[in-house]
């Protein structure tokens, strides 16, 4: 059973020795942080700790708790809205303002029950965070929440220079899609997401946070829009009390969600954007994204509600390509014009309706009428004339043809599904292996961090051992120069007497068998010899200790010391800075690996990359890729592969290689690679086909037979025809 008094406020793990925690540093008996916050250690339901503060809101605290029947940590939030209630002294009560504060106080209190029951039914959900219990105590409510380690998509996207991928943010983003249809399936909406709303734990699992139900309520109530509002995410209905809110004013921010993800922008308020929309898509701004997920994105942040998807998951399947999203949107049909009297002015219907008809329509409806046959009555005799058979043949031709559609509809749609989850899988991979890397670092570098301090903290007791050892040294010194002045001093009275009596020289004897020290001449100097010999046996050994501790030094700092960078250290620095997209960084690593090696071809090849998608910088990036190939390199762009008749809505996304003797693509889910020999290429041109609806495209044709369609992701036209010179348009 876990000792409660040895737990650590700050970490919940047991604390070890002393006051200081060994796991977080913090220690022991410090206080709250703010008046407003709870004390550590504090006791709840008789059931859960207190630790310290995880965030703090405008709506209420959140606290690291530890369950004492369960033992395990936990998560514990308590409603404390800014503005309406304080905590009184050093009790634990929260007392809300007097008036109307009362009031919304009760309102919001209730609410926010409520929410914690809505909540609690999606407690086996994968994707919401999970409530584990309720209750009301010191004048509040407090929720009781799985405790999740790792980090919000906000601090993620931070620590990723403000933005990330298309891969990631769909990884990220479609669990929450498909929790959120799960919440509006029950009629609840989440009406507060956000980056820092979503949570991403260790083992990679993506977990929605914080409904915003009783936050709503409360705002409405007080018709406090900051309390209910985060501006940036928040549609235009909810700047109404009475507007229209459904499942896609929560569309309305997964899609600023995802737009301040890649962009690192967050978009323009609704009100704003209705006086003038100067929100620009992801592609003007540089972000390499598919022509449909863009289009999505964009009908998610539709100004009007009625602009965007209805459902989550239309939002989700349109978001990774299930379904194809119709390039353009249907025509609205235009009411007719109205009629015009005379003078130009408008006419009503009862006036038209009372105005004579015109001679030429009379004459159209006497011709309607003229043309009409009459109705012929059927007889018993009447025979039915039987059909010809070609009319049979046609539409069991035609019940054929409808069949293979169908079933060629759900084929390619399945197909599309397998393929989105293949991407998903493929960037939840990557983001494993990258947040793992990070772990190893982060565990490293504590690892070397502890070993130092250890060194440290034996070299200061080595130290204290030795200036302990040399006081006691200088002390014996001192005792034995006072012992020596004093038997001076005695022989000199000897001297100055005459010689000894027997009676004096049995008390000097008698002194001597008291006193060890008060010895003759001959043991005093044996004694100062052992003593010398004992001083320097010390000093040696002194100075073989500081030998030891300068070598061990030393040997550290050249364990620590920075080497001079290799040509292959540089580049792992540079590939490592591309992948972050921290363009700047590795075109410096890159040009100081070209410093280190000249003529070796990759930091050509990178630098010729990162100038093309990281700048855009089209001469410099046709420069180094030169040199790249001159050097005997592969260069790479960005390209889609067409998987239908050159249009694109088929494709999938891959890099494709060219060097002096071969072309390779390789595709992200690893199914359309290839390989062509340059002896084996027939041509390499751009596709001259009028009336299609994209440019910028070309095809790679073998001498087998084979040909491959491919466009460049951005920049179309200019990077086909820089591919084109590369490769030697043949």
């Amino acid at each position: 059973m876990v000792d409660v008094a040895e737990l650590c406020m700050g970490c919940m793990e047991p604390r070890g020795p002393g006051d200081t925690c060994m796991h977080c540093g913090r220690k022991e008996g410090v206080e709250a942080e703010s008046p407003l916050h709870l004390r550590p250690r504090t006791e709840l339901h008789g059931q859960y700790l207190i630790g310290k503060v995880l965030g703090h809101g405008g709506f209420g605290v959140t606290y690291l708790g530890w369950d004492m029947n369960l033992e395990r940590k936990i998560a514990i939030k308590e409603y404390l809205p800014s503005g309406m209630a304080v905590r009184t002294g050093a009790s634990s009560d929260v007392v809300p303002f007097s008036g109307d504060s009362r009031k919304d106080f009760e309102y919001g209190l209730e609410r926010y029950l409520d929410e914690a029951r809505t909540v609690a039914r999606f407690q086996t959900h994968p994707s919401v965070v999970s409530v584990l219990n309720f209750f009301r105590a010191n004048g509040t409510a407090y929720l009781v929440m799985e405790y999740l380690e790792g980090t919000t998509f906000e601090r993620y996207l931070d620590s990723q220079g403000g933005r990330t991928t298309v891969d990631t943010v769909l990884t990220i983003m479609v669990p929450v899609l498909e929790a959120l249809a799960s919440v509006h399936q029950q009629g609840i909406l989440h009406r507060d997401i956000s980056p820092d709303n979503i949570y991403i734990t260790r083992k990679w699992q993506i977990k929605v946070l914080d409904f915003g139900a009783a936050r709503y309520a409360l705002g409405q109530k007080s018709r406090n829009l900051s309390v209910i509002l985060k501006e940036g995410y928040a549609p235009v209905e909810q700047y109404y009390s009475k507007g229209n809110q459904g499942p896609w004013t929560d569309v309305y921010a997964c899609g600023a969600t995802i737009y301040r993800a890649l962009s690192g922008k967050v978009p323009p308020p609704p009100l704003d954007r209705m006086q003038g929309d100067e929100l620009r898509p992801l592609s003007e701004l540089g972000i390499t994204i598919a022509p449909q997920q863009e289009r999505v994105i964009m009908k998610a942040l539709a100004v009007q509600p009625d602009a965007r998807f209805s459902s989550m998951l239309e939002f989700r399947d349109m978001l990774t390509g299930v379904t194809l999203m119709p390039i353009d949107e249907p025509a609205v049909e235009k009411e007719p014009a109205p009629r015009t009297g005379p003078t130009g002015a408008p006419v009503s219907k009862e006036q038209a309706s009372r105005e004579p008809e015109k001679p030429a329509v009379q004459e159209a409806r006497l011709e309607e009428h003229e043309v009409i046959p009459p109705v012929t009555p059927r007889t018993h005799s009447t025979r039915k004339t039987p059909l010809p058979r070609w009319v049979w043949a046609a539409a069991a031709g035609m019940l054929i043809t409808l069949a293979g559609a169908a079933a060629y509809k759900q084929w390619d749609d399945n197909h599309r599904r397998e393929e989105a989850r293949k991407q998903r899988d493929i960037a939840r991979i990557r983001f494993e292996e990258e947040m793992k890397q990070q772990e190893a670092l982060r565990q490293e570098t504590e690892r070397r961090r502890l070993e130092r301090e250890k060194d440290e903290a034996l070299l200061r007791q080595q130290q204290q051992e030795q200036q302990r050892q040399q006081e006691m040294l200088d002390q014996r010194q001192r005792e034995l120069a006072e012992q020596e002045r004093q038997l001076e001093q005695q022989r000199l009275r000897s001297q100055q007497q005459g010689p000894p009596t027997r009676q004096t020289q049995r008390q000097t004897q008698q002194q001597q068998n008291q006193n060890p020290y008060l010895l003759n001449s001959d043991a005093r100097l044996r004694q100062q010899q052992q003593l010398q010999e004992q001083i320097l046996r010390q000093r040696q050994l002194q100075q073989q200790q500081q030998q030891e501790a300068i070598l061990r030094r030393q040997q550290q700092q050249q364990q620590f010391a920075p080497r001079a960078p290799t040509y292959d250290d540089l580049m792992r620095q540079a590939y490592g800075y591309t992948r972050a997209r921290n363009y700047q960084a590795s075109m410096q690593a890159s040009q100081a690996a070209m410093r280190a090696d000249p003529n070796r071809p990759e930091a050509y090849a990178n630098a010729g990359w990162v100038a093309l998608y990281g700048s855009g910088d089209l001469s410099t990036a046709m420069t180094n890729y030169r040199e790249a190939l001159s050097r005997g390199g592969t260069v790479w762009f960005r390209v889609y592969h067409d998987h239908l008749n050159m249009t694109f809505q088929q494709r999938c996304a891959g890099d494709l290689g060219i060097a002096r003797d071969h072309v390779q693509f390789a595709s992200q889910d690893q199914a359309h690679n290839f390989r062509i020999a340059g002896s084996d290429i027939k041509e390499i041109q751009g596709n001259r086909i009028p009336f299609r609806p994209v440019s910028g495209d070309f095809h790679i044709k073998a001498l087998d037979g084979r040909n491959f369609n491919l466009i460049s992701v951005s920049n179309s036209k200019a990077v086909r025809d820089m591919i084109l010179q590369l490769a030697g348009k043949r």
